[in-house]
């Protein structure tokens, strides 16, 4: 399995820099997610690491050692395309052989192997089949077994579910972290989707305008952000600017008692999810406000909360016991509150 790292990367297209000097260790045998916006670098950050495109300076290393003038052919490393780009006038056994075959493979070790992949894929008994015979699903698995044939290293994963309906990414989801366990290979995954990447990967890299904004587990950065656009990017994010002491915080419409490990500071913000506050009786809380808004949405219910200077956002599970314009009480989990010291 490939450690791969990227050193102060950086890539422009004309006068566009698309990737600003980059910095990214991905662990062996990780799945690892590029995530973010559309625009800020994740795919050309992915064909960097393949080979099909050359940054204008950085590093990029695969087990301490520089790839970066190895051609794409030869490191051991393959990316499966947003559209899958499979032969139209091959069969799935002939697509999921063709890489093989230009290395030259033996016809019966490329009959072993396609076998093998096709059961993992799920997709025995389709050998004979077209790609324009197939569905989206079906031929996304074509495209992964493909790729899969050569045995490389590191697995190149772009967009791999946008194209697919919302039952077949679960079932997509469950084969890519089982390709994962039996290949025994590094996988890095670009998505816009912060769901996705949270299920899948063991590790995320935040990215905004060709950097990384943070690294992280995805319960790191629901619960520990380090910027706004981390917070925001995975989910909705109440924040409380105030005063922070060693024994609270202070803010304009009220103060919690804390224990707090931080240095004090005078201006600070702290970052709260909707699900760690919970609703009381308005007798039952220091913190007050009034219910404005109120939506449910199946396991959940959605409410804004008028606290005096601004709202708060609260989450909970149903059933209902506050509705708007109800006078309640907020009690703040202490312990999943954020103060992001940047």
């Amino acid at each position: 399995m490939v450690e791969i790292k990227l050193n102060n990367l950086t890539k422009s297209f004309a006068d566009e820099v698309v990737i600003d000097g980059l910095d990214l260790t991905i662990n062996s045998g990780e799945i690892t997610a590029l995530l973010g916006p559309s625009g800020c670098g994740k795919t050309t950050t992915l064909k960097i690491i393949a080979g099909l495109l050359a940054p204008n300076q950085g590093d990029l290393l695969f087990n301490q050692e520089s790839v970066i003038d190895i051609p794409t052919e030869s490191r051991e490393a393959v990316l499966v395309f947003q559209n899958y780009l499979l032969f139209p006038h091959l069969n799935v056994a002939e697509n999921i052989a063709f890489g093989l075959k230009m290395r030259h493979v033996s016809d019966q070790k490329q009959q072993v192997r396609v076998k093998e992949l096709l059961d993992l894929v799920n997709l025995t008994g389709y050998e004979q089949h077209s790609p324009a015979e197939l569905s989206g699903g079906q031929r996304q698995r074509v495209a992964l077994a493909r790729a899969l044939a050569i045995n490389p290293e590191v697995l190149l994963l772009d967009e791999p579910l946008s194209n697919l309906d919302a039952n077949l990414r679960g079932e997509m989801q469950d084969l890519i972290r089982k390709i994962h366990l039996k290949e025994e290979m590094t996988i890095v995954f670009v998505t816009h989707d912060r769901e996705e990447a949270m299920l899948m990967a063991d590790k995320i890299a935040v990215m905004n305008q060709g950097q990384i904004e943070q690294v992280g587990s995805p319960e790191e950065l629901y619960k520990q952000p380090v910027t706004k656009f981390v917070a925001d990017f995975f989910g909705t994010a109440n924040y409380l600017s105030g005063r922070l002491t060693k024994e609270s915080f202070s803010f304009s419409d009220g103060e919690v008692a804390i224990d707090n490990k931080l240095a004090p500071r005078e201006e600070i913000e702290a970052m709260l999810r909707p699900e760690f506050i919970k609703l009381t009786a308005k007798e039952e809380a220091k913190l007050t406000g009034t219910i404005i808004n109120k939506r449910f949405v199946g396991e959940r219910i959605l409410y804004q909360v008028d606290i005096g200077k601004q709202n708060l956002a609260v989450t909970i599970l149903p059933p209902a016991r506050f509705n708007v314009g109800d006078k309640v009480g907020l009690k703040i989990d202490l312990d999943n509150m954020w103060f992001m010291e940047g």
